[in-house]
């Protein structure tokens, strides 16, 4: 299946089964490929683009005022991709490519415009971006009521398919703890 299929795939299962709106949404995005550790979006940039992760797994961090980084969210296939979810917004995260990726770009105005239009798509965004927000919410409150272990048992029922796809280090960072204290929690769990 190409890439830009699988946006007006998404959209014509999200939305009333309009092949028409799928498509003329799906053509205003164009396919971009990216290699691991290419920026999406880089923090302090204005948010103009909004972007469809088609292929790999992306990470959205940010950098503390030492250059400490902090993974926040992980993305895999079939996610959209945005620094904020109100375009000229200066971001104040990183979308950055974890392993090789392709994502469909659009510019963010050309997208609310289109909304416009169609009321059912714009209500399913924002549906969607409201649930985004709920699971971003729920991972920090999870983070601060549960201990490592905990929260990457939460990792591994909301990401089951990363474990293995990307490095340890991402997986660690986005749980707050070290690269030894996730081998020690695997180790245990692998012994029963």
């Amino acid at each position: 299946m190409d890439n830009p299929t699988q946006l007006t795939q998404f959209v014509y299962r999200s939305v009333d089964s309009n092949l028409q709106l799928a498509t003329d949404f799906t053509s205003l995005f164009t396919q971009q490929e990216f290699s691991p550790d290419d920026y999406f979006l880089c923090q302090g940039q204005p948010v103009e683009k909004i972007g469809f992760l088609t292929k790999g797994i992306i990470r959205i961090f940010t950098t503390d005022l030492v250059g400490e980084e902090y993974n926040i969210v992980l993305h895999d296939e079939g996610s959209f991709v945005m620094g904020s979810f109100m375009p000229e917004k200066i971001s104040d995260v990183n979308i950055q490519c974890i392993t090789p990726s392709i994502i469909l770009v659009a510019d963010f105005y050309k997208v609310i415009d289109f909304l416009e239009t169609n009321q059912k798509l714009k209500s399913f965004l924002n549906s969607y971006l409201s649930a985004a927000h709920q699971r971003i919410q729920h991972r920090l409150t999870q983070y601060l009521r549960l201990d490592a272990k905990g929260r990457y048992l939460s990792f591994l029922s909301e990401y089951p398919n990363l474990i293995n796809k990307i490095p340890h280090y991402h997986i660690a960072n986005y749980l707050g703890i070290s690269t030894t204290q996730l081998s020690r929690i695997r180790h245990k769990l692998a012994k029963g």
